[in-house]
């Protein structure tokens, strides 16, 4: 019985050193965040608004991606690279930013470069 326990006793730390058993606990992807999206570019969508496009991010664990003009944040599913912003009037002069989210312990990455735009009267 004694002998068994032990046995027990190495196979438990065995499979803790592996790593099976810590599914509950945030996935590790790498050292460090991930990258932001490079390049980031802003075109006028005529009567509608602007179209914030992005380079897709190979970050591991992609949750989403955040689009920002520095007072407002909108989510955008991984799924995609594109996100419309409606919120802009004639006239209008906007600066935008995309960040990198994942479900790992790294969250998300640092702000894209800003990208600018002025909407024509």
């Amino acid at each position: 019985m004694k002998r068994t326990k032990q046995r027990l006793a190495a196979l438990g730390a065995s499979i803790a050193m592996a790593g099976v058993g810590l599914a509950a606990t945030a996935p590790r992807a790498s050292a460090d965040p991930p990258a932001p999206p490079d390049p980031v570019s802003v075109s006028v969508l005529p009567g509608i608004g602007v179209t914030i496009t992005w380079m897709h991010s190979d970050a591991e664990w992609l949750h989403n991606y955040a689009v920002s003009d520095g007072s407002t944040s909108e989510f955008v599913p991984a799924s995609t690279n594109t996100y419309v912003w409606r919120d802009i009037s004639p006239g209008e002069r906007k600066c935008f930013q995309v960040q990198v989210q994942t479900e790992s312990e790294y969250g998300a990455s640092n702000w894209s470069a800003p990208e600018c735009i002025t909407v024509p009267k």
